[in-house]
C-alpha cells in the first residue's frame, strides 16, 4: 500500500478543501480567538461584519470542510480496515495534543472519532449512506451550555487569562475549559459530523444524484448544509479555473494546525484576545490566508507532502514516506 501520488489527486477535492479552509480561518478568529466562545454565545455580534460572516461562513465553511474529509475517506475506503483503523488514531493523537495543547477549537479530534465509527459503514451502497446521512442529520443538536451566569464568569477568566498569563497557568485554564465546557459541545456536534462524512462518502460514488439528495435531506433541517453543498457544487464545477487553492487543500492539516499555532501565539501571547475589531480580525485572516496560500505553492514544488501529512502518513502506514519526488 502506497499513499496517493500528487499525480492521482483529485484537483476538484483540492480547491473546494483548500476555499473551505478560508471560512474556517474567518468564523475560528472571529468567534473563539478573537473572543471566548461562550461571550459570543452570549452576545451574539451585531455589527455588519459578523452578521455577513455568520450568514455566509459560520457553520456552511465547517460542513464544507467535514464533506471533503468524507469524499477523502470515500477514496481511501478501499484500504484494509485495519490500516483506516491506523489512520484515524494517529490523526485522534494529533487531535488530542491539538485540542489540549495548542487551541481548544480543534475538530481533528471530532473528526477522528466520526470516522472510527463510520468504518464499519464504508462499503455500503451510496443510497444506504444517505439514509445514514439522513438520521444523522434528524438528530438534534443539544448544545449542553451551562447557566448564563457560569459562561459569562468563564468568559470573563477567559480575558483575564488568555492575553496575559503564563504559558503554564494559559495551558491549565485551556484544559479545564476545554474538559467542562468546549468538549461537551463538540461531541454535540458528533451525529451531524458522521452524517456529514457519510454524505461525502456517497457524493464520491455518485455525485449528482447524491448532491441531490443532500440538498433535499438537508433544506428542512439543516439548512447550512444545503448551502455548503451549494457552494461546494459551484467550486468543484470551475476547479479547473481555482487550481491556484489546490496546494492549500493538499496541505490542509498543516494548513489548518499552523493557523492555531499562529493564532494562539498572536492572541495569547502576545495579548490580542478580546482586544480587536470584527473588521481587524478580517484583515488577520486575510493576511494569514495569503501567506499560507504562498508558502503551500513554495513548499509543493519541493517537497511531495505538506510536513504534518508526511507524519501521518509515515505513522499510518508504518513506515518512513519519501519526502520528496
Amino acid at each position: 500500500m502506497n499513499p496517493t501520488a500528487p499525480g492521482e489527486r483529485v484537483l476538484a477535492l483540492d480547491v473546494v478543501r483548500g476555499i473551505a479552509l478560508r471560512g474556517v480561518l474567518l468564523i475560528n478568529l472571529q468567534t473563539l480567538f478573537r473572543e471566548s466562545l461562550l461571550s459570543y454565545i452570549l452576545s451574539r455580534p451585531t455589527d455588519a461584519i459578523s452578521r455577513t460572516l455568520h450568514l455566509v461562513f459560520e457553520f456552511k465553511s465547517m460542513d464544507l470542510f467535514c464533506l471533503c474529509f468524507g469524499v477523502g475517506l470515500a477514496i481511501q475506503s478501499t484500504r484494509p480496515p485495519s490500516f483506516l483503523v491506523r489512520r484515524f488514531l494517529v490523526l485522534l493523537a494529533f487531535g488530542l495534543v491539538h485540542l489540549f495543547l495548542i487551541w481548544n477549537g480543534d475538530i481533528l479530534t471530532l473528526y477522528s472519532i466520526a470516522g472510527l465509527l463510520l468504518i464499519p459503514f464504508l462499503r455500503l451502497p451510496a443510497i444506504a449512506l444517505l439514509v445514514l446521512s439522513a438520521l444523522c442529520f434528524y438528530v438534534p443538536i443539544n448544545f449542553p451550555l451551562p447557566t448564563a451566569q457560569a459562561m459569562r464568569a468563564q468568559a470573563a477568566e477567559a480575558l483575564r487569562v488568555y492575553p496575559s498569563a503564563g504559558v503554564l497557568e494559559v495551558v491549565r485554564f485551556r484544559i479545564a475549559e476545554t474538559l467542562h465546557f468546549l468538549l461537551p459541545l463538540l461531541l454535540a456536534f458528533l451525529p451531524k459530523t458522521i452524517g456529514l462524512m457519510s454524505l461525502g462518502v456517497a457524493i464520491w460514488r455518485k455525485p449528482i444524484p447524491s448532491v441531490i439528495a443532500g440538498i433535499v435531506i438537508t433544506v428542512f433541517v439543516q439548512r447550512d448544509i444545503t448551502q455548503a453543498l451549494v457552494y461546494g457544487t459551484a467550486i468543484a464545477l470551475i476547479a479547473p479555473h481555482l487550481r491556484w487553492f489546490a496546494p492549500l487543500g493538499r496541505m490542509a492539516l498543516t494548513n489548518y494546525v499552523t493557523q492555531s499555532i499562529v493564532l494562539t501565539t498572536l492572541f495569547y501571547g502576545f495579548g490580542l484576545f478580546g482586544r480587536i475589531t470584527p473588521g481587524q480580525g478580517v484583515a488577520i485572516s486575510l493576511t494569514l490566508y495569503s501567506c499560507q496560500l504562498l508558502l503551500s505553492h513554495w513548499w509543493l514544488r519541493r517537497y511531495r507532502f505538506g510536513p504534518l501529512e508526511w507524519l501521518w502518513r509515515s505513522l499510518a502506514y508504518g513506515r518512513r514516506q519519501a519526502f520528496t519526488s
